[in-house]
């Protein structure tokens, strides 16, 4: 068994009662009993369309810590990429239960700490020195992975962000798994 987060993006076009059918299909799919954790993330904008025929810029994003065995994954995926009111999904494995973040919680210190009047070009941050921020280097902390970006959609170098190099590693990752989510752009 290995611990997971499944994120899956519904198409927005649903009803409520059409909402909860499908994130009881989901959850049946996955069983019950492997859920460890549920964050639902509500309808939410995204910086890209989901479907290009459809011009789906926006949908009901569920997350889930699942603990399952990799070979069930492949059912899962199969079974989601069928299922018509699933609009994305994605599967990223979670190293221990605290790296599964919730989104309300996870903006809230995000904002906070973006809107911190010390960022600058090369100017180590102190709040990064201890590891009791590492939480907030998560594909749902958007507006502080934004200042790790440059105005074009790139991200920032180490040197210019000051951060050590496993977290360097771990922005990078968020950033990736964020805009494959479309929570942040690919390009600007």
């Amino acid at each position: 068994m290995r611990l997971y987060e499944l994120v899956v993006i519904l198409d927005p076009r649903l009803s409520g009662d059409d909402v909860a059918a499908a994130r009881a299909t989901v959850e049946g799919l996955v069983g019950a009993s492997n859920i460890k954790d549920t964050d639902d993330l509500g309808l939410q904008h995204f910086t890209h369309n989901m479907k290009d025929n459809l011009q789906l810029n926006k949908g009901y994003v569920l997350s889930y810590a699942v603990e399952i065995n990799p070979e069930d994954l492949d059912k899962i995926n199969t079974e989601l990429g069928y299922n018509k009111q699933v609009v994305r999904h994605a599967v990223f494995v979670l190293d221990h239960a605290d790296d599964f973040a919730h989104f309300e919680k996870n903006v809230a210190a995000a904002q906070e700490l973006a809107d911190n009047e010390e960022w600058s070009i090369k100017k180590s941050l102190t709040i990064f020195a201890d590891k009791k921020s590492d939480y907030l280097f998560n594909w749902k902390s958007v507006p502080l992975l934004e200042k790790f970006m440059t105005r074009f959609g790139d991200i920032k170098p180490r040197k210019y962000t000051g951060v050590s190099v496993s977290q360097q590693k771990k922005i990078r990752t968020a950033i990736i798994r964020s805009r494959t989510l479309g929570f942040l752009p690919f390009i600007k």
